[in-house]
């Protein structure tokens, strides 16, 4: 589950569509405030959450992570 938060002086809470979730720098793979992602393929990513107010200005914040195989 990823969870993220943005506010701006002017428009307050960012949220819904405001809020873009990337994944390594190519696929959008969420917006909002939180959402759950099941399918991300071993490795080391990059999430990035982007957030852009009613005047178009973005910020980011970016995380890197792992995603361990795990074979029973």
């Amino acid at each position: 589950t990823f969870s993220g938060s943005a506010t701006d002086v002017e428009d307050g809470a960012i949220t819904g569509s405001s809020l873009v979730w990337t994944l390594d720098n190519t696929t959008q793979i969420g917006t909002g405030t939180s959402f759950t992602k099941t399918d991300i393929a071993a490795g080391v990513h990059t999430v990035t959450l982007t957030a852009t107010d009613s005047d178009s200005n973005e910020t980011s914040a970016i995380t890197l992570f792992t995603v361990l195989s795990v074979t029973f």
